[in-house]
């Protein structure tokens, strides 16, 4: 998790999309959104990113665990 001024970044990684969808639609999330959303300025803003190797291999990975 990142905190900047105006805003929160949660990074995470998946081993699918429908793993990434099953927890998106699954009861943890929903509780917490029921209990930050009068703390939003505004609707969350989800995006579902590739990455891009660059660099030193292995450092467009996050690790698993």
């Amino acid at each position: 998790m990142h905190e900047g001024e105006d805003r929160v970044t949660v990074i995470e990684n998946w081993s699918d999309r429908a793993s990434l969808d099953a927890h998106s639609a699954g009861p943890a999330l929903e509780a917490i959104g029921a209990e930050i959303a009068e703390a939003l300025a505004a609707p969350l803003d989800v995006a579902v990113l590739q990455p891009v190797p660059v660099g030193e291999p292995g450092k467009d990975r996050l690790p698993q665990t």
